[in-house]
């Protein structure tokens, strides 16, 4: 009896603990796409160049509310650490937008511009960091 409350308890930690991650970004996602600044600011790990990047996203909320959400395959130290990326992005007939927002333990510690597929665009790059 003993053994099964311990194992249950391991595992509903365990499940908060993986999905810790997902449940932060789709919270920063929302409050996005509702235009709620204070509420998202608080969620970032402060970094200065990443006042810009937010500002864009807030700017660019139908880009957001239209964009698909997925996530990026993780490591096993990213399961320990609590920490995974997510990719926003949305297809046209141009090619495809998209904005890589990583997430640990419960604060945004990487965001970066919106890019693009194509070639013509001239944005940077994607960023992807896997």
């Amino acid at each position: 009896m003993l053994a099964t409350s311990m194992v249950l308890v391991f595992s509903a930690v365990g499940y908060w603990w993986v999905t810790w991650p997902e449940r932060t970004a789709r919270r920063f996602v929302k409050l996005i796409v509702e235009g709620q600044w204070n509420e998202s600011e608080k969620m970032i790990a402060w970094n200065p160049k990443f006042l810009p990047r937010t500002i864009s996203l807030i700017d660019e909320r139908e880009l957001v509310i239209e964009s698909k959400f997925e996530s990026i395959s993780r490591t096993q130290a990213d399961y320990v650490l609590g920490r995974q990326a997510f990719a926003l992005w949305k297809r046209d007939d141009f090619g495809s937008l998209s904005i890589t927002i990583e997430i640990e333990r419960g604060k945004v510690t990487y965001l970066n511009s919106w890019a693009s597929s194509d070639p013509d665009w001239r944005g940077a790059p994607p960023s992807w960091k896997y």
